[in-house]
Formats: C-alpha cells, structure tokens, sequence
C-alpha cells in the first residue's frame, strides 16, 4: 500500500510517498501549475512511478485558499443578519492602527453595506428566542438578492452560538430560493461567542465557499482518471485533516494550513526522538501531515 503527501505551494510542487511494506520515503518536486494545480502533482507523481491504483491513502496541503483571502478574489457575498446589525462587520472592535490620528483610514468593507440586510428576530444569551422570526421579512431580503450578482450568502444573528434555529431556518430558505449560491451560518462555522469574529469568518468562509468546491471536485476527479480509488484528505488549519467534503463545506479551516503543518510535523519528530529513538529512515508520515511537513521526516 502507498501513501501520499502533496503539498502545492506558489513555485514548486511536493510530493512524498511512503511505502507501508517496503517501509520506503521517496520525494519529488516539479514546477506548480497555478492554471491546473493537479497537473503539476500528477508530474512528480510520474518521477516516482506511482501506481495510483496501488494508494490508499492521499493527504493534500495547499496555499490556495489563504492567498484567495490575501488576493481577495473571493465573489460577491451578502450578509443576512439581525435587524439593528447591520454594520458589526464594518465596525469591528473600534481598534485604531494610529489611536490619535484624525487620518486613520478603516480598512475596506468585507461586505458592501448595500449587501448587508437585516431582518427582525432576536435571541437571548441564554439561547431563549426574545423576538420571533419574521419569516416574511427574510423572503422579501431573498427577492432582493435575487436581482443581484451574488456567489455566497452568511446568515449571521445574534447569539446564534447559543441557539442557532433561526439561523438554520433561513438558511434552509436561502439554498431553497438561491440554489446556485452558496450559504453558509454562523453557528455552522464557527459557533462561539463574539459577534464581530463569528460574522467575519462565516463571511470568508462564503467567499471562498465555491471556490474551493470546485477546485477540489476538479483536483479529485483527475486523480479518479488515472486510477486513483480512495478519499482526499485536506490539511487544516488545526495541524490535523479533514474529508473533501467537509473541507467544501468549511473551506476557512484551510487558510494558513501549511504553517500548522511545519508544527504538526515538528511534534512528531520530537515525539519520535524522544521516545522511540529509532532511524528518521524507517519512520511513517502520519496521515495528519501534508507533503512539505512531513519531509521533516527525511534523514
């Protein structure tokens, strides 16, 4: 059985594959192909003559995602939230660069203030339902949408952390009405207290949210055409992994995946050093470690 390592970065393209018989490392690198990230994987896959039919286990690491934040190519994205909030992503945390200068300029809007729609409906802290849903309002905001040129929707209400059904009621509605964009809630992504950071992220999750769906369903369905049977693992921001399908679902664990895979690799090598002492030669990359991380493991 073989596992792969790839890890896809600006210039160059690493592969590792790691024989669980032989108990063999190899590595090789190529040129990255922005246009068609696969290809330049599938090219350091042929250096090795890989089998891909003899694999069973594909981790990937990839920048793609934190320099589609960095770069800000993420489409168009609307904000439904509730009714008075409108400008929690605006407003921030009210932090200042320069706290007395009367030229601090803010930063540019995540979302467009014309995209941001509010809705009547309040929940308490405690997760009780203060103000009821007016499931009439979300639909007129839905027809408004309509006439717009949109890729992504966040539904983000107050203290949804603490109970996220009105959330996921208009969520429903907005993949129901808008199929052909994505949605995603807060109290999906990432469902704690703090209304500034919870709307952010849910915000940038949206944005790259077709994005990374369709590069994944891509990079995926090429390694199917060369032979390639199993699932795709995808480095994550925590140092572990997740399925292709979680990581459509919340592409935001992807950025700056590939620092967390250097620590998570140096973790392991530690470990290993300081328990097992045996040949770095004879080691296994774990399934947590993307191309790049685990070369930490190389004599």
């Amino acid at each position: 059985m073989l596992w792969v390592g790839v890890d896809i970065g600006g210039t160059f393209t690493d592969v590792i594959v790691y024989d669980t018989e032989a108990r063999l490392l190899r590595a090789a690198k190529s040129l990255s192909t922005p246009a068609e990230p696969v290809r330049a994987v599938l090219e350091a896959l042929h250096k090795l003559d890989v089998d891909l039919s003899r694999v069973t286990r594909f981790v990937h690491g990839t920048t793609r995602v934190t320099n589609a934040l960095l770069e800000g190519t993420g489409g168009g994205v609307a904000l439904l939230t509730t009714e008075g909030f409108r400008d929690v992503v605006a407003m921030g945390r009210g932090h200042r660069h320069r706290l007395y200068s009367v030229k601090e300029v803010a930063p540019p809007r995540l979302v467009e203030r014309r995209l941001c729609f509010e809705v009547p409906e309040r929940m308490r802290a405690d997760g009780t339902v203060h103000r009821a849903l007016d499931l009439e309002a979300v639909q007129r905001a839905i027809e408004k949408m309509k006439g717009l040129e949109l890729t992504g929707v966040a539904v983000c209400f107050l203290n949804a952390y603490s109970n996220p059904a009105h959330e996921e009621q208009v969520a429903a509605l907005v993949r129901e009405r808008l199929p052909e964009v994505a949605c995603s809630s807060s109290a999906e992504v990432v469902p704690e207290i703090g209304e500034y950071e919870r709307f952010t992220t849910t915000v940038l999750n949206v944005a790259v949210k077709p994005f990374v769906s369709q590069y994944l369903a891509s990079f995926l369905g090429a390694l199917r055409e060369h032979g390639y049977g199993g699932g795709l693992s995808i480095m994550t921001s925590s140092g572990g992994v997740v399925a292709a399908d979680d990581a459509r679902r919340l592409p935001m664990q992807l950025a700056l995946s590939g620092p967390a895979g250097g620590v998570s690799a140096s973790a392991y090598v530690s470990l290993r050093l300081r328990t097992a002492r045996s040949s770095p030669a004879t080691w296994a990359a774990p399934a947590r470690m993307s191309a790049s991380s685990a070369k930490a493991c190389l004599p």
